[in-house]
């Protein structure tokens, strides 16, 4: 695999991703996203302009619900189908072919009162990296691989290339049960190394 060409981070300057929804990157193949992005922000939209991104790396909670973020429509509202616009695919990065998880944790066997409660304004996103309080409420508490193998085939609806690879790197709390969804897919699984799913020639 090859590194990131790419990094989008939290500390990153405000105007970076503004700008990236009007910049053409065609030769962009590489992309890694870090931080405690909200799960319900759209944030493949930034990244229209960059259709050959294959391998897409998420640190930390913003890997908590990617198949969410992966599979948003980015047509506009009043096309009906991607070729009304002159495009391959009605997602952006169509063309991405794997997914690497590194740091992004699986629920972990505690319950939400465990993590810190909100510090100041009930009206924040998040209160720290672990877990998200959205709407009065505790949301995503790790990677939700039944979310993802939704968007994943949300994707492939949408016209995009199926996902060949998906590679988890120091995930804590993993269990074989969180696995099943994934599992059951046409597609590479790999955990720390060890392979526990093939794709099928």
């Amino acid at each position: 695999m090859f590194p990131p060409r790419l990094t989008i981070a939290e500390e990153t300057d405000a105007i970076v991703p503004a700008l990236l929804p009007f910049l053409r990157l065609p030769a962009l193949t590489a992309l890694q996203i870090i931080g405690p992005i909200p799960s319900n922000e759209e944030w493949s939209r930034k990244f229209v302009g960059a259709p050959n991104v294959s391998l897409l790396q998420v640190v930390g909670r913003v890997g908590y619900r990617l198949g969410r973020s992966l599979s948003t429509n980015i047509l506009p509202p009043d096309a009906q189908t991607s070729t009304d616009v002159g495009a391959a695919s009605s997602v952006a990065m169509p063309h991405l072919r794997a997914i690497r998880y590194f740091q992004v944790r699986f629920p972990p066997p505690r319950g939400p009162s465990d993590f810190r409660k909100l510090c100041a304004s009930k009206s924040a996103e998040y209160c720290c990296d672990s877990a998200e309080f959205v709407d009065g409420r505790w949301g995503p508490r790790g990677i939700d691989l039944q979310d993802l193998v939704r968007g994943l085939r949300m994707r492939r609806t949408l016209g995009a290339d199926p996902i060949e690879r998906v590679e988890f790197l120091e995930c804590a709390h993993m269990k074989l049960s969180h696995m099943e969804p994934l599992l059951r897919e046409d597609l590479t699984v790999v955990f720390d190394g060890v392979s526990l799913a093939e794709k099928s020639s």
